[in-house]
């Protein structure tokens, strides 16, 4: 952000675009997660006293840019999916239009916020869709064969009756 300051070059539009390109185990989708706490970060932008960046830009030749962070209010616009959403890879996320170091200096906690939000959410769908299905499954295969679910029910309110047991293997 401080080459941006130095050069000029901190009030040029920029565009950045929150994505993924591949989802590991070959997996086509992920869960959005995080946005909620991508906009309250930027909402707080800002907030900080300058002793604050002192620890992560130390030194009188910061001490000017250290003021600029501290009084940084983010400018521009953000577009985000919602919470929960399914996002497919190549597909924007989040994108931040905006002078270019506020977009910058958003850029690396906005990355680390969704990028282990989304892990976690998208982990927890596979892992409750697997385990549905192995329930599923486990209950086709466990239960007696009236109990069993047919592909075409004409009543779901009433179970079906039982069926002699010679008549089971129709079934």
């Amino acid at each position: 952000g401080k080459s941006f300051y130095d050069s000029g070059m901190k009030d040029q539009t920029a565009v950045f675009n929150l994505f993924y390109r591949k989802a590991p185990e070959n997996n086509n989708w992920a869960v959005v997660s995080g946005t909620e706490e991508v906009i309250e970060m930027v909402e707080n932008l800002g907030n900080m006293n300058p002793e604050f960046f002192e620890r992560f830009l130390p030194g009188d030749e910061y001490a000017e840019f250290r003021g600029y962070l501290s009084a940084m209010k983010f400018t521009g616009t953000v577009y985000a999916m919602r919470e929960g959403e399914i996002v497919f890879p190549n597909q924007p996320i989040v994108i931040i239009e905006g002078p270019l170091i506020e977009a910058q200096v958003l850029e690396t906690p906005m990355l680390c916020i969704m990028n282990h939000q989304m892990a976690v959410a998208t982990k927890a769908s596979r892992v409750c869709r697997a385990t549905f299905w192995i329930l599923h499954f486990l209950h086709i295969l466990f239960s007696p064969a009236w109990k069993r679910p047919t592909i075409l029910q004409p009543n779901l309110t009433r179970p079906p009756k039982p069926k002699p047991f010679w008549l089971n293997w129709w079934h």
